[in-house]
């Protein structure tokens, strides 16, 4: 269930201390988490159970954004941070870690997880997951979709709209591995 919390100018602007209205100096680096991304929207109440996607979508309908405006822009850019460094955080970044490549198999239900960096990377590189939903598994409780194809994630993926950011996600050695041409 979505709950819409209005403010007197009818937005969920984050919170900006002693700052000129439609300006922001807060710098992307700060957010560690999805958590705190939305934590800077006073007036949005963030609901950590739902798909963090969703989440940003009704952020941006309370608020009214076109994407085109310089608000979206700034709140999709850092999103798409939050939605990496969460990656991160669940995952890993490196993609020569075992522990990372464990956890991926272990998270696409891979029942008996090959000891090697190589081989889990061949079981995970040969399955079709949004990597959205990789992320979100861990707060939804919902297991992660496996596709039969990459058409099928496409499809998936477009008809959803969870697109991890693709521009991001490359300062990650792990996601740069997991990535696939979509569109």
């Amino acid at each position: 269930m979505a709950m819409k919390v209005e403010s007197m100018t009818g937005t969920c602007e984050p919170a900006t201390p002693s700052q000129a209205p439609g300006t922001s100096s807060r710098p992307t680096h700060h957010l560690l988490t999805l958590e705190s991304f939305f934590s800077e929207y006073t007036l949005f109440t963030y609901i950590p159970t739902n798909h963090p996607s969703d989440e940003f979508a009704r952020l941006v309908s309370e608020n009214q954004w076109s994407k085109k405006g310089e608000k979206y822009k700034q709140a999709k850019e850092e999103y798409d941070l939050a939605l990496v460094i969460e990656f991160g955080k669940i995952y890993g970044s490196d993609e020569r870690s075992w522990d990372s490549w464990r956890t991926l198999c272990e998270v696409l239900g891979v029942e008996e997880v090959p000891g090697s960096v190589t081989a889990c990377k061949k079981i995970v590189r040969n399955t079709h997951v949004n990597l959205a939903d990789l992320v979100a598994t861990f707060a939804t409780g919902q297991p992660v979709e496996i596709f039969p194809d990459r058409r099928a994630l496409k499809v998936y993926t477009r008809r959803t709209k969870k697109i991890f950011p693709k521009a991001t996600a490359k300062s990650s050695s792990l996601l740069k591995c997991l990535l696939r041409r979509m569109f």
